[in-house]
Order: C-alpha cells, then structure tokens, then sequence
C-alpha cells in the first residue's frame, strides 16, 4: 500500500448524511471487488499464495483505514449533536463548582 496523507475538508450540515452514505459505498465497493477477486475458499503452498495473502492484507488494511475515517465522522456528528454538559448551562456548572468550593471550606475549617 502507498504512503497516505490525512485531508480534512468541510460539508454543509445537511449533505453530511450524503457524504457518509457516498464514503460506506466505497467501502462496500472494495468489500466487494474484495470478495469476487479473493473468493477462492483454498491456497497452494506456494509462492503466489504469499502474493494472493499479501495482496488481500492490503485491501483489508485499506478498508479498515476508509472505515476509522467513517467512524470518526460520525463520532464527531454524535458529539456536536449530544453536547455536553458544560456547554449546554455554563451558569449551572459555576454554581456547582462554587458550592463545592463552600463545602470544601466549611469542612476544611
């Protein structure tokens, strides 16, 4: 497998659910081509199974690859869509950490 370099590009809010389903595709694609080139079930011990052997570790190692990248999108779209809770009431995460502070200085004195 060649050298690869990690891109990051942006797509509006509304074509993401497009570009996810256009990324599984390719993902579906390969699994496929995978599947109709390496479907044989037996291998020679020879030399060119150590060809077919490495061959098919590449196109795994590139599926899983385009697959972590899926992931990460839709990790990240769960995460802006679920916030957290410091972000959703910043007033409401100050009052505590104030009357965490009190309760540490009452029992402190």
């Amino acid at each position: 497998m060649g050298q690869r370099v990690k891109i990051q590009y942006s797509v509006e809010l509304s074509d993401l659910q497009d570009e996810v389903n256009r990324l599984y595709k390719n993902i579906m694609d390969e699994t496929n081509t995978l599947v109709r080139h390496k479907g044989t079930t037996e291998l020679k011990l020879e030399t060119s199974s150590l060809d077919k052997i490495h061959s098919l570790r590449e196109s795994l190692a590139k599926m899983d690859i385009m697959l972590d990248d899926l992931q990460q999108i839709i990790v990240g779209y769960i995460n802006y869509r679920v916030p957290t809770a410091q972000a959703e009431n910043p007033q409401e995460l100050a009052d505590q950490i104030t009357k965490f502070k009190e309760l540490i200085s009452e029992n402190t004195d």
